[in-house]
């Protein structure tokens, strides 16, 4: 009786504990199997049997918090280790404090880290949570996730740094998971906490109330607990979560007034129309929304970085140079622009485009005026919307009607005629060579505008531009006495001969003429073509026996001679060239046929040297045909030019040529005929440039083939364009 009494005691302890769970009979624990596979549970966490009445919930509070992700409806953070894998019957959102910062951090930071090689570009990583998120947050569109600037930089598409995730991958997949699950941040403001390690009890001391979630624990979880039922969720989880709202509930990054004012003032002094380059693809008007469309056409937000606009800005095939530093705020804020999708011409447009049906914003352009479809009857630019300041031009003032006035004006002192070095015998002199005023308007309602220059009546132009539907394709028609497309870019300041400007002795200084041109430009990607179709006003020989002076001898109205020529010029990366001709009857039974080539190497961007290194060469060659056998002759004139920016708003050039005239054998000198016209010239120039101010210091040197002259000469510029 003594033995059988212990017995009966054990015997009912055990009978006691294992309704508890602690540990699990076989047939018991079929059945907790079997009741979990049935509700979808996961088999990890012990659940009470079917015979088990489910015991009062315990909402004392736990001395250990629950671990985010635990629990079936928590949208916690899952572990890298998991892949991401959710819990069956209710997958989890993807969050950005969960695995996404996780992602990038280990991913992009080395790069993208603050300080780091790309710390300045638009997507930094500071360590700051909030910020860090933002900034992820701006490269992501949850309309279009798989378009999303992250996710395809990621992937190596148009990025320096490479691929980080490969399509396809993993961690690509997490990427596109977490925008296509709304790009939610998760979590609080801060890093989620980390799990609280659950103290191990000491032998003979009763385990604590919550057992440690880890499941190397070996250590079930008490009965109570697992049945405890739902709590309400915590600050983080979707069920109180804000709903999502579109992406840009957030002010949009539109063109105007940020892109709107940098164009202006880095590019107007030169592209507005009416200014120089103002007849290029980028013709600047100083209305934000007509000037959009033309900023819209010279961007890829594809590829964001090699778009034309910026391309151009950073000094590649320029022939304006460098007018924004790479590393300049201005510069990343148009990348900023281009990367999330060009949107404009002001935010009220985006966001009225996509409150439209289907939310998405109207790309379509008129084809005549080149200006943005307006978006139904939301008020838009033009329609009463304004603006917030921006910088249309550095004049303080405004004139009527849409015209623009612009200017360039200068003064040299020159030291001059003085043979080896300036400090020898020679004379002094005051020069001024640019006093223009160029007035000119582009009309936002109709295609049509002018160009005229005001005070010298140097040329004038009428013009009426056309654009189509996709936007790649530009047209310009050009009548009056206009510039003839003959040469390098932008200013038809040819440099045949070593000299350029007011100084070239080839080819006339200002080549202006009466006629009409048509210019198509073409963008394919990362490659433009332009092509200039013109007919002028052309030479005529003097006597027929005369030689023909390319600066001077143009025909006259009353004995009109046409010159019929074309010029196409294409551009790709660092990489400009251009090919010219001209088919000219000269009277007397005389043609002439002048052809030219120039191809230009622009600042390789992020190679050591050569993103600071201009390389230039051309060659133009004149033939004059007829009137006799021995009496064809030709005129020859060549440049190479080196240019090298230490500073972006400073430069160092060398250049040099060689200009040969009536030459009646050889490529392109006949040592036979040669005279003082036949020279070589060298010229050394350092020169700065700040907000329209510019100065350079030059020097000259000229080497006669024969009779050389005391004409070498120093100069000293200081101007100002506006």
């Amino acid at each position: 009786m003594s033995q059988s009494k212990p017995l009966s005691v054990a015997l009912a302890v055990a009978l006691v504990v294992s309704p508890l769970g602690v540990e699990a009979q076989p047939p018991k624990e079929k059945q907790r199997k079997d009741l979990m596979d049935q509700l979808g549970l996961p088999k990890k966490q012990p659940k009470p049997t079917p015979d088990q009445p489910p015991e009062p919930p315990d909402d004392s509070p736990s001395d250990e918090p629950e671990q985010p992700g635990e629990h079936p409806s928590e949208p916690g953070p899952s572990s890298p280790e998991s892949g991401g894998a959710s819990e069956p019957g209710k997958p989890k959102p993807i969050t950005y404090t969960g695995r996404v910062r996780k992602l990038l951090d280990s991913g992009c930071a080395s790069c993208h880290g603050s300080g780091k090689s790309a710390g300045k570009t638009r997507f930094v990583i500071t360590g700051e949570l909030d910020a860090d998120y933002q900034n992820a947050k701006r490269l992501v569109s949850v309309g279009e996730p798989k378009t999303s600037v992250l996710l395809r930089k990621a992937a190596g598409d148009s990025h320096g740094g490479g691929t980080n995730f490969p399509a396809g991958s993993a961690n690509h997949r997490t990427l596109l998971q977490w925008i296509e699950d709304g790009a939610r941040k998760g979590g609080s403001s801060s890093a989620a906490p980390a799990p609280t390690p659950t103290p191990t009890p000491t032998p003979g001391e009763p385990a604590p109330s919550e057992p440690s979630s880890s499941p190397q624990s070996g250590k079930p979880r008490p009965k109570a607990k697992i049945e405890k039922p739902p709590q309400p969720e915590p600050e983080s989880a979707p069920a109180i979560e804000p709903a999502l709202e579109p992406s840009w509930v957030e002010p949009p990054l539109a063109y105007a007034p940020r892109s709107h004012a940098i164009l202006q003032d880095a590019c107007g002094s030169c592209h507005a129309i009416g200014a120089f380059a103002g007849d290029t693809a980028l013709a600047l008007s100083g209305d934000p929304a007509r000037d959009y469309a033309t900023a819209r056409a010279l961007v890829s937000v594809d590829f964001p970085e090699t778009s034309p606009l910026l391309r151009k800005g950073r000094g590649e095939a320029h022939g304006g140079g460098a007018s924004l530093d790479p590393r300049s705020r201005e510069y990343l804020d148009l990348l900023a622009w281009i990367e999330a999708g060009a949107h404009g011409p002001t935010a009220a447009d985006v966001v009225a485009a996509m409150e439209q049906p289907g939310g998405h914003e109207l790309d379509e352009v008129d084809a005549t005026t080149g200006a943005s479809v307006p978006s139904g009857e939301s008020s838009r630019l033009g329609d009463a919307t304004p603006v917030p300041a921006s910088t249309p031009s550095r004049l303080p003032f405004s004139l009527p009607y849409q015209l623009r006035l612009n200017g360039q004006f200068d003064l040299s002192y020159e030291r001059r005629d003085y043979k080896d070095h300036p400090f020898g015998p020679g004379r002094n002199a005051l020069q001024t060579y640019h006093h223009f005023l160029f007035l000119s308007r582009s009309g936002t309602e109709d295609p049509f505008g002018f160009n005229i220059e005001v005070l010298t009546q140097q040329f004038f132009e009428f013009n009426a531009r056309f654009t189509s539907k996709n936007q790649r394709a530009k047209f310009l028609i050009k009548a009056g006495k206009i510039l003839v497309p003959f040469g390098d870019e932008p200013l038809f300041h040819s440099s045949y001969g070593g000299k350029t400007g007011f100084d070239q002795e080839l080819l006339p200084i200002i080549w202006s003429q009466p006629g009409l041109a048509f210019n198509t430009h073409v963008t394919l990607g990362a490659v433009s073509i332009s092509n200039d179709l013109y007919a002028v006003q052309g030479y005529a020989l003097r006597a027929p026996d005369g030689v023909l002076n390319l600066q001077s001898d143009f025909s006259s109205f009353d004995d009109f001679h046409f010159g019929v020529g074309d010029r196409v010029g294409i551009s790709w990366a660092p990489l400009t060239a251009w090919y010219s001709f001209q088919v000219n009857p000269l009277g007397h039974d005389r043609l002439l046929f002048m052809q030219a080539f120039d191809l230009e190497f622009w600042r390789l961007r992020d190679v050591p040297f050569l993103q600071d290194l201009v390389v230039g060469i051309g060659a133009m060659r004149a033939d004059v045909s007829g009137g006799g056998t021995g009496e064809d002759y030709y005129h020859f004139g060549s440049y190479g030019q080196v240019r090298y920016y230490p500073i972006d708003w400073l430069w160092i050039q060398y250049r040099w040529g060689l200009k040969t005239f009536d030459n009646r054998r050889g490529l392109y000198f006949d040592a036979t005929r040669m005279d003082e016209r036949d020279n070589s010239s060298h010229n050394l120039t350092i020169g700065a440039t700040w907000k329209g101010l510019y100065a350079a210091l030059q020097l000259f040197w000229n080497l006669e083939k024969a009779n050389e002259q005391d004409n070498d000469f120093l100069r000293l510029t200081v101007g100002y364009a506006f």
